[in-house]
Formats: structure tokens, sequence, C-alpha cells
């Protein structure tokens, strides 16, 4: 009994599927409203003419063979685990940030946490003025 009542469902929601949807065989219907769709009709009525085998073009010869596709993805992988040991052995965390930042700030050379000296700004931009009066305009495209 519950094998008729397993068949019945089965059959009765086999109903629900459109097999021409459903398989890739098959072309499905044209939108209508599409700015192509008579270009799209045109071309499955008549799709020309079909390649021959003789006019498959020759394999190129600068294309890296099999085993050193397989030898460049084994390279990624080892750099990428690589990276990943690195990136684990990082100590960096979200928490204690100050302290993490203090000990990072020790490692600044004491010359290189001096702030810029005022007035340097403009003597950066007298520079950059100077320089650029001093460049020669690349020439004119042909």
């Amino acid at each position: 009994m519950a094998a008729l009542l397993a068949a019945g469902a089965a059959a009765s929601l086999g109903g629900c599927v459109d097999l021409p949807k459903v398989t890739p065989f098959t072309s499905g219907p044209v939108d209508s409203r599409s700015s192509v769709a008579n270009e799209v009709a045109e071309a499955a009525r008549s799709p020309g003419p079909y390649p021959h085998f003789s006019e498959i073009p020759p394999a190129p010869k600068d294309v890296r063979p099999g085993e050193a596709w397989r030898s460049a993805v084994i390279n990624t992988w080892a750099l990428k685990r690589a990276t990943e040991r690195e990136a684990a052995n990082l100590s960096f965390t979200l928490a204690n940030t100050e302290a993490w930042a203090q000990t990072e700030r020790a490692r600044i050379p004491p010359k290189e946490m001096t702030p810029p000296p005022a007035g340097s700004t403009e003597a950066t931009e007298a520079y950059a003025q100077s320089q650029r009066e001093r460049a020669t305009p690349p020439p004119a495209p042909h």
C-alpha cells in the first residue's frame, strides 16, 4: 500500500515538471520583448554551416605542458601555506591594543619619532614647484 502511495505521489508531482525547460538539449522560448528577438529566432531557424574537423586549428606551441601547470599549482599552494603559517605567528590581537601599540612604538628608532619641523610643508611645496618648473614636458602623441 505504501509503495502504491509513493508511486502515486511521484506521478502527480512529475506532472509539475516541464521537461523542455529542464533539459539543456532543447532551446527555450525567445522573449518577444527583447530587442534582438527577431535575430535570435532567425538564428535558431537557420544556424548556418557547421565547421569541419579539418578546420580545427593546430595546438598552440607556446602553452606550457601539463607538468609545468602541476608544478606551478603545487608552488602556489606551498606559498599559500607558508603565508598562512606566517600570519598565524603574528602577535596582533584585537584585545589590549594599547599594550600592542606601545610595544610597536618602542621598536621605532628615536630619531624617527620626532615630528617634522615647522615650515617643512612650505619647503616641500617649494621644492616640488622648482622641480615642476625644471621638468621637460613629454612629447605630444603622434
